[in-house]
C-alpha cells in the first residue's frame, strides 16, 4: 500500500478533512519556506501527520502543539513547547506574505527569491497532481 491509499483510508476516519488539512498546511509551508523540507517529501509529512493525529487525538485540537511534536518526533528538533500562548507559525508566515504581496518588504537576496518562486511553483505542481 502506498502512501496516497493509507491517506485515503486515515482521513475520512479522522472525520477532520478541513482541520486536517489545515494542521498540514501549517507545518508544510513553515518548514518549505525555512527549507526544512523539499516538495519531494510533501506527500511523507502529509502521511506523517495523519498517523499523528490517528494515534494523538488531541493534536486535532491544538496545532502549535501538533507542530512541537511532529518536530521532536520526525525532524530532531527537540525545542521544548512554551507554557503560555504562542504565534503559530502560519500566522506569522501569512503575515509575512501578505505584507511582501502587498509590496513591502520585499525580499532582497537573490536566491531568496529564485527559491521561493520555485517553491511556489512546485508546491501548486504537488497540489494539483
Amino acid at each position: 500500500m502506498n502512501g496516497k491509499e493509507r491517506l485515503v483510508f486515515f482521513f475520512p476516519i479522522i472525520a477532520l478533512p478541513y482541520q486536517s488539512d489545515t494542521l498540514f498546511t501549517i507545518y508544510l509551508v513553515f518548514a518549505l519556506l525555512i527549507g526544512v523540507i523539499d516538495v519531494t517529501q510533501l506527500d511523507t509529512v502529509k502521511n506523517r501527520i495523519a498517523e499523528l493525529l490517528e494515534t494523538h487525538e488531541h493534536l486535532r485540537n491544538d496545532d502549535i502543539e501538533l507542530i512541537f511534536v511532529y518536530w521532536r518526533q520526525y525532524d530532531d528538533f527537540d525545542v521544548e513547547q512554551p507554557d503560555k500562548p504562542i504565534t503559530s507559525p502560519e500566522t506569522i508566515r501569512r503575515a509575512r506574505q501578505k505584507l511582501q504581496a502587498e509590496g513591502y518588504f520585499r525580499a532582497t537576496d537573490p536566491k531568496v527569491i529564485r527559491r521561493r518562486r520555485q517553491r511556489e511553483e512546485e508546491i501548486r505542481d504537488w497540489a494539483i497532481t
